[in-house]
């Protein structure tokens, strides 16, 4: 280590620790990306209770809250506004979700992909250094 210039301060005594070693196990990082994705698929998918059930409205006998489900007078048209009002926050908030829950599983997918690059240029590094120095393959 470089000594550190005086205008910086002395340095330190000792070294703080970085605590226990860090495993990362990418199989199973990949497995959960995996079950995550198959539930998001069906969260994405068309049926009762999807994003896109809601979406859909008044076209999908499970959407939106018509008039002729309430009865055609004033304070039907109120609870209907009300419904319809709900379904779309309701909706952009699950699409958001939704959002959030693909990049969830991508940011899981990368930490596995990155360990895995990380892993092998450690490996290749020790052979060459292994290799450079006679001391033949190292497996990591």
């Amino acid at each position: 280590m470089a000594p550190i210039p005086p205008e910086n301060g002395p340095p330190p005594k000792t070294l703080p620790s970085a605590g226990k070693d860090i495993v990362v196990h990418r199989d199973k990082l990949k497995d959960i990306a995996k079950a995550l994705q198959t539930d998001l698929d069906e969260l994405t998918g068309y049926g009762k209770g999807t994003v896109k059930a809601l979406q859909a409205g008044d076209r999908d006998p499970q959407g939106l809250v018509t008039l002729a489900d309430l009865g055609n007078y004033p304070a039907a048209e109120g609870v209907q506004q009300t419904a319809n009002s709900a379904y779309s926050v309701i909706g952009s908030t699950y699409s958001e979700f939704l959002t959030s829950y693909q990049q969830l599983i991508d940011a899981i997918k990368r930490t596995a992909e990155n360990y895995e690059r990380t892993e092998q240029a450690n490996e290749q590094h020790a052979n060459r250094v292994g290799n450079s120095t006679g001391g033949g393959q190292f497996a990591v």
